[in-house]
């Protein structure tokens, strides 16, 4: 089994740090998510009051 010379500890540390960066990426498309939602909601508000 090759370790590619990394210890053990190493390798953990990487393995959490790869899990903390796919969460991150999961949070940060949430919040796309909603940052886009708040804009078109803003959007629409704005042209409703255009309207009257």
């Amino acid at each position: 089994d090759d370790d590619g010379g990394f210890s053990a500890q190493d390798r953990a540390e990487n393995l959490r740090l790869r899990v903390e960066v796919t969460e991150l990426k999961e949070r940060i498309k949430v919040l796309e998510r909603i940052a886009v939602e708040k804009e078109n909601s803003l959007a629409k508000e704005i042209e409703s009051l255009r309207d009257r």
